[in-house]
């Protein structure tokens, strides 16, 4: 009774000291928590998916650069389509029957030079031409098959192919009729590079301003390209290419002779067979125009062709060797209607030189290695 009686007489002090002792701690608990956070160092915050709403603000790090790729030339020979080709368009008779109005062309795009053959078999010289500083006003040539490639000047640019040999330089064995033919099938196919592709090409190029050629032995093709070592001086053709922009307006064709092949086409369209010995089929014209004259032989004319001053026409040329021997090849353009002097009775009118580029003809020291020319040439309009 009477431990009873001393609980219950405490027990109002005893509540409000346990309540007070419960506070304290309490306050004592979160004082240290306090305490504790603001003298443990911070740790940087990584965001997890659920709080990634302010990752905008986070800067980010500039990219690491990569490492340059040096330049590697390209040395796979490139086969591609010649200048391109004409769009279509229908043939229009004007003033004469037997002339054809060839397509406008805006600035006709530039020739493409490329690699041939990437590189020769050991020990065989061929390097590819180095573009030089453009030249003005009359050029030279440093041989009459043409001269280095310079960038940007007004040229026909060409390559020599070997129908003897394949592109490793292994016998193609083809024979003169074979050969023949495969112009032939290279000329009906649009001029396609693609089907010259199983025959060896001279990775050299040459610029030539003017196909005005006298009579020489044929082994001075091949030497003009550096070449003579591993190509032959028979069944080969060099194939040029350029953009000409007409001079003047009229009705013009070209005229020319070879021995042995010479081929022309203009905007497209196949103009000229002046080859010793027609090699493309009779549906373009082949008119005699100067007779015999020594060793440069008949010249001829093609078909006559409506030009516009200014306008500019792709144009292509071949021009060939077939047994070896001498080689020739001159082409010239004449102007319907109008009267060029004759040198001789039967020789053919003087015409003028076809060129890319005003350049002086080459010399030679036999008056019949050569047509008559006219002392002014037909020149391709903006070339200075």
């Amino acid at each position: 009774m009477n431990r009873l009686s001393k609980i219950q007489r405490y027990l109002p002090a005893g509540a409000l000291g346990i309540s007070i002792l419960f506070h304290l701690f309490i306050f004592l608990g979160i004082s240290g928590i306090i305490i504790i956070q603001a003298v443990t160092p911070k740790t940087a915050f990584m965001p997890t998916e659920q709080s990634s709403a302010n990752l905008q603000d986070i800067p980010t790090p500039p990219d690491t650069p990569e490492e340059p790729t040096p330049d590697v030339p390209n040395t796979d020979p490139e086969i591609k389509p010649d200048t391109p080709a004409a769009p279509s368009f229908s043939i229009e008779q004007i003033s004469s029957p037997n002339s054809i109005a060839l397509p406008n062309f805006s600035a006709a795009p530039p020739v493409a030079i490329s690699s041939g053959n990437s590189s020769g078999p050991s020990g065989v010289p061929e390097s590819e031409s180095k573009p030089n500083k453009v030249p003005t006003g009359v050029r030279t040539m440093a041989n009459p098959f043409g001269g280095n490639v310079q960038q940007g000047d007004n040229a026909l640019v060409g390559y020599m192919y070997d129908f003897k040999q394949t592109p490793s330089r292994s016998p193609s064995g083809l024979t003169i009729p074979d050969y023949r033919k495969a112009i032939a099938k290279f000329v009906s196919s649009g001029w396609d590079d693609g089907t010259l592709a199983k025959y060896y090409k001279v990775n050299k190029a040459l610029a030539a301003y003017q196909i005005f050629i006298p009579l020489m032995k044929a082994d001075d093709a091949p030497k003009a390209f550096n070449a003579e070592k591993y190509v032959q001086p028979k069944m080969w053709i060099i194939v040029y290419k350029g953009n000409f922009t007409a001079p003047a307006t009229g009705t013009f064709r070209f005229v020319g002779v070879c021995d042995d092949i010479l081929v022309v086409r203009l905007g497209g369209k196949t103009v000229l067979d002046g080859s010793l010995t027609q090699v493309v089929s009779g549906s373009i014209a082949r008119e005699k125009v100067g007779g015999a004259r020594g060793s440069s032989g008949t010249t001829w004319g093609g078909e006559w062709l409506q030009l516009n001053a200014g306008q500019s026409y792709p144009i292509e040329v071949i021009i060939g060797e077939e047994p070896g021997g001498v080689f020739y090849a001159f082409l010239q353009v004449q102007q319907k209607g109008r009267n060029y002097d004759q040198r001789a009775k039967n020789a053919g009118p003087l015409l003028p030189i076809f060129q890319m580029s005003p350049v002086n003809p080459p010399k030679y020291s036999v008056e019949n290695e050569a047509p008559a020319v006219d002392k002014k040439g037909f020149i391709s309009q903006g070339s200075d």
